[in-house]
């Protein structure tokens, strides 16, 4: 297939989970031996470090800059005109234009727009099958963001996105050929039939993520990772350190915490100092950290979708302990794969208990990294979405047929 790819961010293997999911798709494509072509903004808030590697993986590359004061701009005038406000934000008149263009010029099989934010680029019906990943419910996690900031005009400011966000997502997901979610918790958020929606789960790459070959003597550290300046990451480095690592200190005082991420805000460098506990800032490798850890914790209350934290620790062998926020989507079976816990007292007994029984957590471990073989591997996941692009391209085809070439 010859298939246009349209992104809001740069991909980047190491960057902000939506990066992250565009460069995996990439790299799967390539080497299935489909022919990528790659239109992406580079937004103030990550440009992504590895675009060499991308023009290794596309035929393509093209890369628009998207500066904050014309995101404020569109994104504001957007707003008023009843569009969702990161709509507008990352719309860009030149970045329009080339994907004019290159639909023109390249006459692709399929269109992929990845998260509503690239839906307006194609939102007009094209000769190819279009297909919008929306990968999560923004509905959801506006409505958890508007319920949990601290700050009140950030609460405001959510709740008015939230509004136009409701009307927008059902209505652009029904204007394109196809669209996907990574879960049926998303699916139902949105509102949308299950025959109407894929289902396109994140992976988790069991090579990089996989357990340590020997347990080691000492206890290792607890770990929380992720990108340490997104609103869901800060909210849960805050609920950690506030409300449920002090309770695990008072039963344990030798236990450490490690956080580990890229990007912390200084929010959280102040968390962190006050609190006493390490952090690993703009580490290369998660996964090295992961190796050395005992227990793994994902105190999630603003999320939607799928945590990548959750299945990076999952496949490390780490046991998890994770409010329900954090598991939605992934189908594990609470105390036997991970250990849920929905109140702060619970999440910290859970994690003391784990702690003091080593059996138990290197238990928990092993399901976890079984459960992860058979159901979250990238190439289980995109192997299943080949296949439907497949059929996409061929009913497109088929229908051209039937009308001498006409649409």
């Amino acid at each position: 297939m010859k298939i246009l790819v349209l992104a809001s961010r740069v991909p980047d293997r190491d960057g902000r989970a939506d990066q992250r999911t565009v460069y995996r798709l990439l790299e799967f494509l390539a080497r299935r031996g489909h022919e990528s072509h790659l239109v992406a903004l580079a937004p103030w808030d990550g440009i992504g470090n590895d675009r060499d590697s991308l023009a290794q993986l596309c035929a393509t590359v093209r890369i628009f800059p998207q500066g904050r004061a014309r995101a404020a701009l569109t994104g504001l005038t957007s707003r008023l005109a009843g569009y969702p406000f990161q709509v507008g934000a990352m719309w860009n008149p030149a970045m329009a234009r080339a994907v004019v263009r290159l639909l023109g010029e390249l006459e692709p099989d399929l269109v992929y727009a990845h998260l509503i934010r690239t839906a307006e680029y194609v939102r007009a019906k094209t000769a190819a099958p279009r297909i919008l990943a929306m990968q999560v419910a923004q509905s959801l996690n506006l409505d958890r963001m508007a319920r949990h900031r601290r700050n009140l005009l950030s609460r405001i400011f959510y709740r008015l996105e939230l509004a136009a966000v409701r009307r927008y997502e059902p209505a652009i997901a029904s204007s394109f050929d196809f669209s996907t979610v990574i879960s049926a918790h998303d699916r139902n958020a949105i509102g949308l039939a299950a025959d109407s929606m894929w289902l396109v789960p994140h992976g988790v790459d069991t090579q990089e993520f996989h357990p340590r070959e020997q347990e080691p003597e000492a206890t290792g550290p607890v770990i929380f990772s992720g990108m340490l300046d997104t609103p869901t990451n800060v909210e849960a480095v805050r609920l950690l350190l506030q409300e449920i690592w002090p309770r695990v200190i008072a039963r344990l005082p030798w236990a450490r915490l490690r956080i580990v991420g890229r990007n912390p805000s200084p929010s959280v460098r102040r968390m962190v100092r006050r609190a006493g506990v390490e952090l690993k800032a703009s580490v290369q490798s998660i996964a090295e950290y992961m190796a050395d850890a005992s227990v793994a914790v994902a105190p999630m209350r603003i999320a939607a979708g799928l945590q990548n934290k959750v299945l990076e620790a999952m496949a490390s062998g780490l046991a998890v302990v994770a409010t329900p926020e954090a598991l939605e989507g992934i189908g594990v079976r609470a105390g036997s794969e991970a250990v849920l816990a929905s109140s702060s007292a619970r999440f910290a007994e859970a994690v003391v208990r784990l702690l003091n029984d080593p059996e138990r957590r290197r238990a928990i471990g092993r399901r976890a990294r079984a459960f992860i073989e058979r159901e979250w591997t990238w190439e289980h996941h995109w192997r299943r979405l080949e296949g439907r692009m497949l059929m996409a391209v061929a009913s497109a085809g088929q229908s051209q047929s039937d009308t001498g070439g006409r649409l």
